[in-house]
């Protein structure tokens, strides 16, 4: 998957991690796993949840040991349904954990993480958007053609009569380009969704995220108020 330009001051999802699990010491290298990393740490998350409030929240080491997650650093834990959700607000952009006890043995691993951002995207000296930025093409059987621009203007054949990537699609959904990638040995998925707000048919990245995709409509939500400039 081409990953791409991105505001120099933006997260990716593995901060939702650093903020839960910031300042516990040795726990903080959680952090280094990266967005992906976390999803393959297993079931190592538990939690005590009293009248549909999450009270404590803690992670198991690799080394057995158990340690406490902080539940007043930035991250708002909720509830919904049998899942943990993690919340972190930042200044450009929402991150969300969320947790499930796949195996009702009463620890939780993450199955999917998501990031919308909240903010315009800057643009480089050139004028060029420091987040993702793709044209597309429809036709009637969906999106055909999918090119990228690079941060010097440059364009980049994603997709094309002549280019099939076997590992990820694209298609309009609620509005919204949603790539998806699918790792061939993991089955684990990645998203990211653009938004052509203006019309100009670049379609612009406004949230990204690995598991099941995230709400389009809160996606729309968020980003009403800069549509003007995606």
């Amino acid at each position: 998957m081409s990953k791409s330009q991105r505001d120099p001051g933006s997260t990716n999802s593995s901060s939702v991690l650093n903020g839960t699990t910031g300042g516990h010491g040795g726990v903080n290298g959680l952090g280094g796993h990266g967005g992906h990393g976390i999803q393959g740490m297993g079931d190592v998350f538990s939690f005590t949840v009293n009248a549909g409030t999450v009270t404590a929240a803690n992670v198991t080491l690799p080394s057995g040991s158990t340690v406490a997650l902080p539940l007043t650093t930035g991250v708002n834990y909720s509830v919904s349904g049998t899942d943990v959700l993690a919340t972190r607000v930042g200044t450009q952009s929402t991150e969300v954990l969320r947790y499930s006890d796949t195996d009702a043995d009463g620890l939780y691993q993450v199955i999917a993480q998501s990031q919308v951002f909240t903010t315009a995207p800057q643009v480089n000296a050139l004028g060029f958007s420091m987040r993702e930025a793709l044209s597309v093409t429809l036709g009637t059987s969906g999106v055909t053609a999918v090119s990228q621009t690079r941060w010097d203007g440059t364009e980049k054949v994603l997709l094309s009569s002549t280019v099939v990537p076997t590992d990820t699609t694209w298609t309009i959904n609620n509005g919204l380009l949603v790539e998806t990638h699918t790792n061939a040995t993991s089955g684990q998925t990645h998203w990211e969704v653009f938004r052509d707000g203006n019309a100009d048919g670049v379609y612009t990245e406004v949230a990204n995220g690995t598991g099941t995709l995230i709400d389009l409509v809160g996606v729309t939500s968020a980003t009403d108020a800069f549509t003007t400039v995606l």
